[in-house]
């Protein structure tokens, strides 16, 4: 790609947008134009473009780097994005609204272009501020149910699904997420890992875990199952920061890991984002009832999540199951997703503090021992949910967990 340049000034952006031909006609004045810098993520450049003389003309576009965008030495691949292109094709294929309108993808430069959401804020800050969202598990639901059973062996022939595993085939993306949920939390400072810039409170929590056989041992059977379980098409970075809110909508959006894994793995980091904004209320809110009623909406979005998933994946299913999908399979099946989702969910919650944090779930939490406290109950709870999860039966189990675990630090 010799004629790739980084958009990395104002001018550039907007020189690029003049002359885009998937843009054409969309800015009747292309010279009266306002450039957004949105990008707070590692990786991509990120920026909303508005039209002055008609403000709710907008876009928003992203680029890839070939590099991380906080850290230029550690390389990686800029065609990244076209993976994310063709996971929104496959959503407009199969209707799903849910996702940010897409307009179009340029191979050549690594931009993406798509709808700006300025009306709407990420999921994550919205719940650390503890904003209810009351359609955000039902959509994320639905949506998953109809992305993953339309993508799987029970829909697609097996001809399509084996040339869809291949063209969405994602290596340098899956790398990193195995690298980063599955190995580095457990690797010593010494093992080439990413130096923590000091020691957390929490650091006898992370050196004792490292040391857990049988923790290790669960969270290599995630690792294998990441790897080797093909059985739909994933987003593959499902948290609370990659939902878009408002009271009355909720878009799913940045899909650029996508790619064939097993259907438990999206639904895990969802839910275990929810379970771990739960744990970090002990500290977000002081006042005991207040804390109660937002943490139970938490769980109850987490219970609408997988029960619009579970019954929606199943009315699709029972319309064209064929003869050896039996109701006993139908059930043993969907119960072995229930349990990867606890055990994915538990992965990702002691990832996202084994290296130190930076969440603003609980950066958020101004007391040290209030927020330490927060995340050695984040740990407990992902332990727990990989090491029980063969027990769970369904949703409720995997609640109770989260609600009957205790932190491990005390001040």
């Amino acid at each position: 790609m010799s004629n790739y340049f980084e958009l990395d000034t104002d001018a550039k952006v907007i020189d690029y947008i003049k002359n885009q031909p998937i843009l054409k006609g969309k800015f009747a004045n292309s010279d009266n134009l306002v450039v957004k810098d949105l990008a707070d993520g590692n990786l991509n450049l990120v920026y909303a473009i508005i039209d002055q003389d008609d403000p709710g003309n907008k876009i928003l576009i992203k680029q890839a780097l070939p590099h991380l965008r906080v850290l230029k030495s550690w390389k990686l691949i800029k065609e990244r994005l076209e993976y994310e292109a063709k996971y929104y094709s496959v959503c407009q294929d199969l209707g799903l609204d849910a996702i940010t309108e897409y307009y179009g993808y340029d191979h050549e430069m690594c931009v993406i272009m798509m709808e700006y959401l300025d009306d709407h804020i990420i999921y994550r800050k919205g719940i650390t501020d503890g904003k209810e969202y009351p359609e955000a598990g039902k959509v994320t639901g639905k949506f998953l149910a109809r992305m993953l059973y339309q993508t799987s062996d029970f829909h697609q022939a097996y001809k399509d699904k084996l040339k869809e595993t291949i063209r969405f085939a994602n290596p340098h993306l899956c790398i990193l997420t195995h690298m980063a949920i599955f190995t580095n939390p457990y690797l010593g400072d010494d093992e080439g890992n990413i130096p923590m810039r000091e020691k957390p409170p929490f650091y006898p929590q992370i050196l004792e875990f490292r040391e857990d056989q049988a923790l290790k041992a669960g969270v290599m059977e995630m690792k294998y199952a990441f790897m080797n379980n093909a059985e739909a098409l994933l987003h593959a970075d499902l948290h609370s920061g990659s939902l878009m809110v408002n009271e009355d909508e909720t878009r799913i959006i940045d899909p650029e890991f996508c790619f064939y894994g097993p259907m438990g793995f999206d639904l895990g980091l969802i839910i275990g984002s929810l379970f771990l904004s739960y744990t970090a209320q002990f500290g977000l809110i002081s006042e005991i009832c207040e804390r109660e009623k937002y943490q139970n909406y938490l769980l109850k979005t987490v219970e609408e999540i997988w029960e619009y998933f579970a019954n929606d994946f199943m009315d699709q299913w029972r319309a064209e199951a064929d003869v050896l999908c039996t109701p006993v399979y139908r059930r043993n099946f969907m119960k072995k997703v229930l349990q990867d989702c606890a055990g994915f969910a538990g992965c990702k919650m002691i990832r996202r503090v084994a290296r130190g944090t930076t969440l603003i779930d609980f950066l958020q939490i101004q007391d040290e021992n209030k927020r330490t406290e927060a995340i050695t109950l984040n740990m407990e709870v992902g332990r727990k949910l990989i090491l029980k999860r063969d027990s769970f039966e369904n949703i409720t189990d995997l609640i109770r967990v989260c609600m009957e675990s205790r932190p491990t630090y005390k001040a």
